[in-house]
Order: C-alpha cells, then structure tokens, then sequence
C-alpha cells in the first residue's frame, strides 16, 4: 500500500436506528443495513440513504476513530548497505553493530531493473551473484509509550527476513528455520510489496536500528530490488458529527461507524407508483415486444420485492428481490428484454420477463403491493379520447404529466416514434 502511496485501510460500517426506513449505498452500489466493510485511508467515499416509502430522512450519526500516524523510516530513505557477499551472522542484527564503513545511499536500492536510486554490487560474477545483500537503517526515539502498534511495508525482490533491534519481526518469500548467507529465497518475487503488522514492544528509547537482509533466489538471478517503510499509530481519538444531507462524503483516516436516522412519515403519497408509458403494438421493423414504463414520483426509495404486474386476463409477473426504484426515477418491465434491448440498447432500467403479451384493443393493467393493494391501474383503451395512432405504427402512448390521473385518455399522447422508455416524456 505504501508503495503505491496508499497509506492503510479503515473499517466502515453502516447501520439504520430504524430497520428497513432506508436503502443504504456506498458510491452508487446499494448495501445492506449493518454492513461493514473496508476501505482505502485518504480517499474520499460517497455514503447515500435514500428513505423507503413511509420515512422521511432525518440525519447522519457518525463516529470515527482518527488515527494518528508517525513515520519512522520513509520509503526512499537513506540505506546502509553491505554488498560484500561475506557471512555476518547474526552480529549485524543488533542496534550496537559496527557499520561505520558500509557504504550508504537512498531507496530504492538493488541492481537489474534500472529503476534503482542506489546500485548494489553482486560481486562481478552474472553466474555466481551473491546470494544475500544486508541493509541497516538506525533512527532515534525518546518516547516509545506513544505508540499502540506498527506497520512495516517491505518491497522485496526476490526474499526477505526484516529485523528490529535484533529481533526478527517479518520475513517474505524465505523457507522457515534458520536463515544463513547461503540461503536462496524460497521464490522469485518480482518487485513485490508486503505489508506486516509489527508490535510497538520491539522499540526502544533511544537509538533503534531496522535490519533488512535480502536473499536472492540462487546465483544466476538478474535483479534484486529493496525498499521498506515502518510507521507507528500513536493514538486513537473518537469524533461523534452530525450530518443533515441524506449524503455525505467521508474520507477515512480510522475506522468509521455512520448510523442513518429517518422518521415516520406524516403522511405519504397516494400512486407512488404510476404507469407513464405503454407499448403494446410495436411497429414490424421495430419489434420490442410489449413493455410498460413505471414512475416513482416520490422522494424515497421503493423496494418492490414482491410486488405484481397484472393485465385483465389474468397473467401476473412478480418482481425479483432486491429491486429497488429510486425516487423520481423510471423502470422498464419488458415482455422480453432481447427484443426490448435490440431496439432500445441504451435502457439499462428495465426488467423483464414478464412472457405475456398487452391487448392492441386496450385492457386493464395494474401494479400491486405484496399485500395485494392496487397501486396503480390503467383501463388503456385504442379508441378516442385514447391515442388511435399507437397500434402498429412504432408509437407508444405516453402520459404527459406524470402527477395526472393516469386512467383518463385524455392525459395521453402517441408522439414519439418507438417512445421515450426508461426517461422522463418531452
């Protein structure tokens, strides 16, 4: 993460104080109540609760945790390194290691790839390359208690054993055991980022020294490459805010708990939803099969799990769980969506299929509720004061006002040629 100037993650959970009052989304993707998930730290996310039908929306809680953090050693610092392909044992580990001679330079360090700050010896020889490189970095501290834990990123290519003050605190792409000079990496990792999680026990007041030992995958390899970065979270601050926008963009730096509050509605609209559109005799050189256009003409999100599309003889088509139609929004039920899709391919609102056709002589079409409650019902019809010009000439009927009486011809229009489904009628 580190390396791709990604600082670490954050827990985000969302909740509603009151069950089913909203439909929660994070950056457009709809989640469920109680969700918990985890995100980048530093990039901004947008969080959405959108009421359900009877609540209004009343404000965010929020309570985060904000986490301070404290670099110790930065990727790109200053590295000293030996290259000599000599054994050191384990004398190099230690804080008090004699290491005045060693070379030095900044990060990245390696040879192969071109990309290095600091080029690194192999010892001359292409087939017979030093199997290890040791590098030691040493920083001061004079209060250690601050810190509640830490984090070091490795970038390794190919193995890696990371010791702090003597003691070994990560290793990556080595074999378990013992490590001596002579022991090649146990897999040939390319420029590969780790992250480990290190306990702030290890530190010490005073002087304290990060010793890295990298490991080639045998002699004959081309490249190694070395970078490393350790952090410390000092501390940990709780922040309650209240926010009265249904949105809210948050950027996290520490975990984040946002509850939704939504009160009951006084009142609610009558047709929340209303059919605005009808297709029921399509053109010959623009088959889509029969579709309808549904409105939501209310402010909040109606979840129609349940709910039932009927025509007079009988046919029912129930809607899938999970369909959600947002407020002041359009969907599209296809009788099916191929044919629907060849002639509209720019419709993403629909759903389908229903699999039985409308009467091109006019019937009656209603919408109801999973407690069987009519919604909606349109008694369409192909004679005056219904449009005549619809049945098979590639016109739709539309309602011209979506807040009219939707069951009068007279608020009807066929105008345009193949309709406007899925978007509000000019």
């Amino acid at each position: 993460l580190d390396h791709f100037g990604l600082g670490g993650t954050s827990e985000i959970r969302l909740d509603l104080q009151a069950p089913d009052s909203a439909v929660l989304q994070i950056n457009g993707k709809r989640l469920p109540d109680g969700f918990r998930g985890t995100y980048f730290d530093d990039i901004p996310i947008l969080v959405r609760a959108t009421p359900r039908l009877g609540y209004t929306f009343s404000h965010w809680e929020t309570r985060s945790t904000v986490v301070s953090s404290e670099k110790l050693v930065s990727t790109g610092s200053v590295w000293k390194y030996s290259d000599t392909g000599a054994d050191l044992g384990a004398a190099w580990q230690q804080t008090g290691y004699a290491d005045t001679a060693w070379p030095s330079g900044p990060a990245q360090l390696g040879y192969g790839d071109g990309d290095e700050a600091t080029v690194v010896g192999y010892g001359g020889d292409a087939d017979r390359r030093h199997i290890t490189t040791y590098f030691r970095k040493s920083f001061q501290l004079t209060d250690v208690t601050r810190f509640h834990s830490l984090s070091l990123f490795l970038l390794v290519d190919d193995g890696a054993v990371a010791y702090l003050n003597g003691q070994e605190i990560a290793r990556f792409g080595m074999p378990s055991g013992s490590i001596y000079s002579a022991t090649p990496a146990s897999q040939g990792n390319e420029n590969s980022f780790a992250e480990f999680q290190v306990s702030p026990d290890r530190l010490k007041s005073g002087v304290n020294t990060l010793a890295v030992e990298i490991h080639q995958s045998g002699r004959g390899s081309s490249d190694i490459s070395f970078d490393c970065s350790l952090s410390g979270e000092t501390s940990a601050v709780a922040q309650t805010k209240r926010v009265d926008t249904p949105e809210v963009e948050i950027t996290p730096s520490g975990d984040v708990q946002l509850t939704a509050f939504l009160n009951a509605a006084a009142t609610t609209v009558a047709d929340p939803i209303v059919i605005t559109e009808i297709n029921f005799a399509s053109a010959p050189e623009a088959d889509s099969d029969d579709w309808i256009e549904l409105y939501n003409r209310t402010t909040t999100a109606i979840d129609l799990t349940g709910w039932q599309f009927t025509d007079g003889a009988g046919h029912a088509y129930v809607f899938p769980a999970e369909t959600v139609l947002w407020p002041n929004s359009y969907l599209v039920l296809c009788q099916d969506r191929i044919k629907f899709k060849a002639v509209h391919p720019d419709v993403k609102n629909r759903l389908g299929n229903f699999g039985f056709g409308l009467s091109g002589d006019g019937e009656s079409l209603r919408v109801l509720d999973p407690k069987n409650k009519v919604i909606d019902q349109v008694d369409y019809k192909s004679v005056a004061p219904w449009p005549q010009t619809a049945r098979g000439t590639g016109y739709t009927i539309e309602l011209m006002d979506a807040s009219s009486d939707n069951n009068l011809g007279k608020n009807w229009r066929a105008l345009t040629p193949f309709g406007t489904p899925g978007t509000a009628h000019k």
